[in-house]
């Protein structure tokens, strides 16, 4: 019902965006979490107050520029479709749709 002849193609390559773009995040995250301190840490505030090695910013600045330029057409796709969720909710129990 749903794809046409390349489904799985598209499946394959959807996933591999997704791994990609996860694994970048998580390698950027743990990079500012564990620079430059004796005791790692992901406390948004004490990440924000630390300094960082200019070719550094920029490297995690470009990661996660990629990571966000993937995940930005899954999310405005799924802003765009998102009706198809209140269908499926209908289907479930009519009376949540007012």
């Amino acid at each position: 019902m749903w794809g046409g002849k390349r489904r799985l193609y598209d499946a394959t390559k959807f996933i591999l965006y997704t791994v990609s773009g996860f694994i970048l995040i998580f390698i950027g995250a743990l990079t500012m979490g564990l620079y430059g301190s004796n005791k790692p840490t992901l406390d948004f505030q004490i990440l924000a107050n630390k300094s960082y090695p200019i070719k550094l910013e920029i490297i995690l600045y470009l990661s996660f520029s990629i990571v966000y330029a993937i995940k930005l057409p899954i999310e405005l796709f799924t802003y765009i479709i998102g009706p198809p969720i209140g269908i499926v909710a209908e289907l479930v129990n009519p009376s949540l749709i007012q």
